[in-house]
């Protein structure tokens, strides 16, 4: 497979799905994540950008592609299900315009957690080859 984009991001990292307040009434909704994801999803967001320029995408990958996503953790204190921890990568990838829309990730194989290492992510994208 054709490697797109590659990236490690050093600290744990945090999900967003479970992570934020919702306040006010009606129409007037303001979700608030937790200090520690904004730090992270900050963080994140910077490093991603830079590998963005090595990588030399200029333009956000407008196909399908396959993601592959290696969270390491120092132990199994505060574990996340694997299937929330795809959604602040896979939603960075978009805001930082390495890909046009997530919803081209098609494919999520070999994705894993690791413990007993430092903590940090992984993320690879290939072309996805049906």
């Amino acid at each position: 497979m054709e490697l797109l984009f590659k990236c490690q991001i050093d600290g744990r990292c945090y999900i967003k799905k479970n992570q934020k307040r919702i306040f006010g009434r009606g129409k007037r909704k303001v979700i608030v994540y937790t200090p520690e994801f904004r730090q992270w999803e900050s963080r994140a967001l910077s490093v991603i950008l830079i590998q963005k320029k090595i990588f030399g995408i200029y333009e956000p990958i407008d196909y399908f592609v396959h993601a592959k996503y290696t969270f390491s953790f120092e132990n199994h204190l505060s574990e996340a299900d694997l299937s929330n921890l795809f959604e602040g990568p896979s939603d960075l990838l978009e805001k930082s315009g390495v890909i046009k829309n997530d919803k081209l990730i098609h494919s999520y194989d070999g994705s894993r957690k690791l413990f007993g290492q430092r903590s940090g992510l992984l993320v690879e994208l290939f072309k996805f080859i049906e």
